[in-house]
């Protein structure tokens, strides 16, 4: 039994977590490269809930940095974060980081100029988060959930319009309830200045998963994913649109002429042309304009 104990005290010496929480004070964008889409340079997103969030090779990345020119002793930063690209096969690092994901959103209110908004699924991540890290004992009271275009907040929230009302955005919500075992644990463990502290408390507000979404939503809300568009031309100066792509929202041009085509008045092509299988356009909807 002793020989047992000695190696889980031995084991957990060895491993230890930790949630780091990030406050963006200024514009943050973490990039997920060029896309076909209408946005050129869009966000990273989650792929099942398409919320914000920052990787965590990137976060790594920026820490490897700090430390680096905070400390200056190469063999204990190897041994943290790993050798360098050349040497990467030799050992890992000892640090792993998780991506950063969304805790609280500034969103857009009629009083009170911004409110952060959070919702019951990712209060919940955050509690299993906590459990992940032998975290559990310093959990907060998970808030009920709130009904459709009601929302949780302090009592004497200035976001409060006539005491009961509040308007995010464009929504408006009802104040059912308050939140105030959330902010409190929040306020102290998130952010470090007291301004911000009290703010939090004050404007931080807890509504349902739908509307989480719709404030921060993908580039593309409502419409799924984007498709590519891949043109070719041939060697007459034509162009057709390959098969199985189909055509994005911009005017088409004519088969065999170099004039555009509106989008409402689409015209099928079915001809080979240099080897290049041409395919029908389809349809496209009257009120989906620029």
């Amino acid at each position: 039994m002793s020989e047992s104990v000695a190696a889980n005290a031995n084991a957990a010496l060895q491993r230890a977590a930790a949630l780091l929480f990030i406050h963006a004070q200024t514009s943050l964008h973490p990039g997920s490269g060029t896309a076909l889409g209408t946005v050129d340079l869009p966000v990273q997103r989650e792929r099942h809930t398409q919320w914000p969030v920052i990787p965590g090779s990137t976060l790594k990345g920026i820490v490897r940095d700090a430390c680096r020119r905070a400390a200056g002793n190469n063999g204990d930063l190897f041994a943290v974060f790993g050798p360098e690209t050349a040497e990467a096969s030799k050992h890992a690092g000892a640090l792993s980081m998780t991506d950063a994901r969304i805790l609280a959103f500034p969103v857009r209110s009629l009083r009170g100029v911004f409110a952060w908004v959070t919702c019951p699924a990712v209060l919940e991540r955050l509690q299993r988060d906590l459990k992940l890290a032998d975290l559990g004992n310093a959990s907060f009271k998970l808030p009920p959930e709130p009904g459709k275009d009601k929302a949780l907040c302090h009592a004497k929230s200035p976001l409060l319009i006539g005491g009961k009302q509040l308007v995010l955005e464009e929504f408006e919500f009802e104040r059912t309830g308050d939140a105030d075992a959330l902010t409190d644990w929040l306020a102290v463990r998130a952010v470090a200045d007291e301004p911000t502290q009290k703010r939090l408390r004050s404007h931080l507000g807890c509504v349902a998963r739908r509307r989480l979404h719709a404030f921060c939503p993908p580039c593309h809300r409502g419409r799924g994913p984007r498709r590519p568009r891949l043109r070719t031309q041939d060697g007459q100066g034509r162009r057709a649109v390959l098969r199985g792509v189909p055509a994005g929202r911009d005017a088409v041009l004519c088969r065999g002429s170099g004039q555009r085509q509106s989008p409402q008045r689409p015209q099928p092509v079915s001809r080979r042309r240099s080897g290049v299988r041409t395919a029908p356009y389809p349809a496209l909807p009257a009120n989906r304009g620029r």
